[in-house]
């Protein structure tokens, strides 16, 4: 390109010509560094969740020039895309997600500092009135969840489960009486429930919490070097308080302690 560009032309014409090429070609080293820094992340996670992710890992990426997206896909469809190389990481999983998972993780690398604390709740209908909150409780009967949720399915027996493609699904399933309960994030199941007049009329969020856990983003270990960016980023966000202030505006709270994640 440089020497294109400072060749000696014999002709004004032929001088404009080499000042397009040359235009151009700076167009495309521009679009080729755009790219370098421009990632996706992919999640099972749905709104306001996914949104919460995205603006962590963009504030957290955003000093080393990431241009950071995260797409939504089912659970199994962000291990594939995951494994394919196709993103460079996994938003969000729970910490134990390599030792719980049944599909290939090998190239999962966790990044040590937890994205976010999940709460997870019962959702019956508001006719029923069980005893207690609790996976026990859950287990009394079939239990809709989202396909892909591990942590979720592991806690629920086998002939209770009924796993289903999106959260609406399995509220809908509930309001039917299709199913006894239904387990979920207790972010995606506000979001959901009150925004349907027919969901809101008929289901209920039982208190207390089933459960809460840290999530974690994982890299591809292809992709490994950008693990300990995102651990120091996340730490320092916790600190200045950056952290905090994303987490008020989706209404959610700080991951527990690493050692209880």
């Amino acid at each position: 390109m440089k020497g294109i560009c400072n060749m000696k032309s014999p002709s004004l014409k032929n001088h404009k010509r080499r000042l397009s090429l040359c235009f151009i070609l700076l167009l495309i080293l521009v679009s080729k560094v755009y790219a370098n820094n421009s990632i996706s992340f992919a999640t099972h996670t749905t709104p306001p969740l996914s949104l919460f992710l995205q603006e962590v890992l963009q504030t957290a990426l955003k000093p080393y020039h990431k241009k950071v997206t995260v797409i939504e896909m089912p659970g199994r469809r962000v291990i594939l895309q995951v494994n394919q190389g196709k993103v460079v990481g996994d938003a969000a999983r729970a910490g134990d997600f390599k030792v719980i998972s049944n599909d290939d993780t090998s190239n999962y690398v966790r990044v040590n500092e937890a994205v976010a604390l999940t709460k997870v709740v019962m959702i019956t209908r508001k006719t029923s009135t069980p005893e207690q909150v609790s996976w026990h409780e859950l287990n009394k009967g079939t239990v809709a969840y989202l396909s892909g949720s591990k942590r979720l399915r592991k806690n629920v027996y086998d002939d209770n489960r009924v796993p289903v493609s999106t959260s609406k699904q399995a509220l809908e399933m509930l309001a039917r009486e299709r199913v006894k309960s239904v387990v979920m994030f207790e972010s995606t199941a506000r979001n959901l429930i009150t925004n349907d007049e027919h969901l809101l009329a008929t289901l209920t969020i039982q208190q207390p919490l089933v459960d809460r856990f840290n999530l974690f983003t994982f890299i591809h270990k292809d992709h490994a070097e950008l693990v300990p960016l995102l651990e120091a980023s996340l730490k320092e966000m916790k600190r200045n308080g950056a952290y905090q202030q994303i987490a008020d505006k989706y209404y959610f709270s700080m991951p527990l302690p690493l050692s209880n994640g």
